[in-house]
């Protein structure tokens, strides 16, 4: 059962989260051939019970489209735990976002599914009920809960929020936050538990993954506001000058006053 992130055949653990079809209009003036083009790279980490953590990195890359019709495209997939770097390249299927791609350590082609990277977030409305991925047989219902920001650094993203809780493998249960930003859809940060009950806590499992870096940040982040305008103030020096200029004139007035007045 998939959690917010998909599993290599290896075992290692891999984020994975691509798109349902559709996409917010204005990014096209941001990357116009979008999605091709888009570059997010995310960091990760998913916490086991009681104390085991992996950390990684995984980077998506929208390369091309692999149909006439747009309904599939190429995304590289680098993905770093340890030294060096893995990559390979998904053919994702719009808009079930099904994906395969081709295991050299296993010599076959892996087929899985994604969780969306981006998302029509257009007339999204908070309590509304919305499938993701949309027409997939792994879709879930979530429930659109509220807005908030998320901090990246020292700016922030505000985001939609975006909820759901399902019995899954195992009777474990799963619950899934996604946060996408709320201008134009792109996955921001994904906040995943798994819960499988007192009588087997030893498979307790927590994932966060957030927005590192993209091609299109500075367009993800909120307007900071204009600083007040600092007011207008003289250089000590150019103070110092005018009070020596003050000083002199005034000097020069007395004495010239004390000469008129002299016989």
């Amino acid at each position: 059962m998939k959690w917010g992130i998909t599993f290599r055949a290896s075992s290692l653990i891999v984020l994975v989260f691509i798109l349902p079809f559709g996409c917010n209009a204005s990014l096209v003036s941001i990357l116009p051939e979008f999605p091709i083009g888009l570059s997010l790279v995310y960091d990760s980490e998913t916490v086991y019970w009681p104390s085991t953590t992996h950390s990684w990195v995984d980077t998506y890359d929208v390369i091309r489209w692999n149909a006439t019709d747009n309904s599939s495209v190429i995304i590289d997939n680098g993905y770093l735990r340890n030294e060096p770097w893995e990559y390979n390249a998904f053919e994702v299927s719009l808009p079930s976002w099904n994906y395969e791609y081709f295991s050299d350590e296993e010599n076959r082609t892996i087929s899985s599914w994604m969780y969306p990277l981006w998302i029509d977030i257009s007339d999204w409305t908070v309590d509304e009920n919305i499938s993701i991925p949309v027409m997939s047989e792994y879709s879930q219902i979530y429930q659109v809960q509220s807005e908030e920001s998320v901090e990246i650094g020292v700016r922030s993203i505000r985001c939609w929020v975006v909820r759901t809780d399902f019995v899954g493998a195992n009777d474990w249960d799963y619950t899934y936050t996604l946060r996408y930003d709320i201008q134009y859809g792109i996955l921001i940060k994904v906040n995943t538990v798994r819960n499988p009950g007192f009588d087997d806590i030893g498979n307790y499992a927590t994932h966060e993954s957030i927005l590192r870096s993209s091609n299109i940040m500075n367009q993800l982040y909120e307007p900071q506001p204009e600083p007040p305008p600092e007011p207008y103030q003289f250089p000590l020096t150019v103070l110092l000058i005018l009070g020596i200029v003050f000083e002199v004139l005034v000097i020069v007035f007395i004495v010239g006053k004390r000469q008129s007045n002299s016989p």
